[in-house]
């Protein structure tokens, strides 16, 4: 079974999600398209070689996109398993609040996700999955899928951060790969947790490019 049929059948009992997505209706929103972002996901999809990606936390999109068209350019047998709950964030408020536009009280954060993976040609790779990053952890656990590649950028504060970092790392196989994402100045919880982290698990990166960072499982 090919990835991305094998996580829409354990996520989504085999249903598709995309079929019937009203995506005129929520198209249009795009947060950034970062040409820097897409080199350093290409290296790391290079050197690791994934079937399965999970992506801890998407926003709109972008990120996911970017690895998906990679793998389509490339054609590599990979999916993508993005989780995220799509809801308001604590980071939400504090920086791009007037971005997010709720409707009926929630966000329409998830909607524009789908319709910008649909926009991008990227539906036959990417696969939403609605839930908190720990639980996610947890299902995907439960569910037997084994990432190669991991990429965290959920939460922002500090704690948080360390408990996604232990919670993935924990699913990665021996030579899989955790890219994770902010680990610069600008979100002190962020370079504190990836310290503790990489200085519990004796891990350096093998690449470093901005503010991502990429270690590897022994």
């Amino acid at each position: 079974m090919r990835p991305f049929d094998l996580l829409i059948d354990k996520i989504h009992q085999g249903q598709n999600c995309y079929t019937g997505f009203p995506t005129k209706e929520w198209a249009g929103v795009w947060y950034g398209d970062h040409g820097a972002m897409r080199e350093i996901f290409g290296q790391c999809i290079h050197r690791i070689q994934p079937s399965i990606i999970i992506e801890v936390g998407s926003f709109c999109g972008e990120s996911a996109i970017h690895m998906a068209k990679f793998i389509k350019a490339n054609a590599l047998d990979c999916a993508i398993l993005c989780v995220d709950t799509w809801a308001f964030g604590y980071d939400h408020f504090l920086g791009a609040r007037e971005k997010i536009k709720p409707h009926f009280g929630r966000p329409d954060l998830f909607y524009r996700f789908m319709a910008n993976v649909i926009e991008h040609g990227c539906q036959d790779v990417i696969v939403p999955f609605a839930i908190d990053s720990i639980n996610g952890a947890r299902v995907i656990k439960w569910l037997g899928l084994v990432p190669n590649l991991i990429y965290v950028d959920a939460s922002h504060e500090e704690g948080d951060v360390r408990r996604d970092y232990e919670a993935y790392w924990s699913l990665l196989p021996s030579g899989g790969g955790m890219l994770v994402d902010d680990i610069t100045g600008w979100f002190p919880g962020v370079v504190a947790d990836f310290a503790a982290f990489t200085k519990d698990h004796n891990l350096n990166p093998v690449l470093v490019e901005g503010e991502k960072a990429l270690v590897i499982k022994a």
